[in-house]
């Protein structure tokens, strides 16, 4: 029998581990960027601006639309007007969520997307070489991995959905709604069924709450280097 010992072994002489390092090295400075302007942003929308969560929404505070299993147009203009009113980095948050955050957050999930289907790959060609490993599990490498690249795909779809879509909220219609939520449980249900993804996922959000003060960096440096040189080319708010 293969095992786990044996098989991160072979994983780690394998054509992939090179660029395993690479993905999962962006995919935590991506996470950690993203989760600054988040931050910001949650912080900014904790006290509600007015307005009602339309379509009786439970969420009084906005949250980020992508974070939700359910939302559709009445939510997606109900955000829109709740980070319009609201600041952060010294920006209306509905500029910040589409010009940085979902930026930031596309990144990830190429980088993510691609850790978890190199390594189920890594996965199913240590295991096809080992004729005693479980016959099942190159099988069940190759479906994960598949759900890795399909992960990838769906989460990036939703980001570019959403900042279409809040680039004008006036103009959001019900089927366009409708597809930016389907790409979003596509999206959960994808990364869960990846395994490794979601794993990898929940040990950096965990990482975040035991050590929160750990990558105080990425808050302090984010909006200085990243977000406002990009408000510069921009033009100021462009959330309108």
């Amino acid at each position: 029998m293969l095992s786990i010992g044996n098989l991160l072994g072979g994983m780690a002489f394998s054509p992939f581990a090179l660029w395993l390092a690479v993905a999962a090295a962006a995919s935590a400075v991506t996470f950690f960027v993203a989760k600054a302007g988040r931050d910001a942003m949650d912080a900014a929308l904790a006290a509600p601006q007015g307005g009602n969560a339309a379509g009786g929404d439970k969420h009084t505070a906005a949250v980020a639309p992508e974070i939700l299993w359910s939302y559709g147009k009445a939510y997606l203009s109900y955000f829109a007007d709740q980070a319009s009113a609201a600041t952060a980095w010294d920006s209306a948050v509905l500029d910040l969520y589409r010009r940085f955050i979902l930026p930031v957050d596309i990144v990830f999930a190429v980088s993510l997307a691609a850790f978890a289907v190199l390594f189920w790959l890594a996965v199913a060609g240590v295991s096809a070489a080992v004729s005693c490993a479980q016959p099942w599990l190159p099988w069940f490498a190759i479906f994960a991995a598949s759900m890795g690249a399909v992960y990838g795909v769906a989460d990036v779809a939703e980001d570019l959905c959403l900042i279409a879509l809040l680039r004008d909220p006036a103009d959001i219609g019900t089927a366009q709604a409708a597809i930016a939520n389907l790409l979003t449980r596509v999206k959960f249900v994808t990364v869960f069924l990846s395994l490794i993804g979601v794993a990898v996922f929940g040990l950096l959000s965990a990482i975040d709450k035991v050590t929160p003060g750990l990558f105080g960096l990425f808050t302090r440096l984010a909006p200085q280097l990243l977000w406002r040189p990009m408000q510069g080319r921009g033009g100021g708010n462009a959330s309108r």
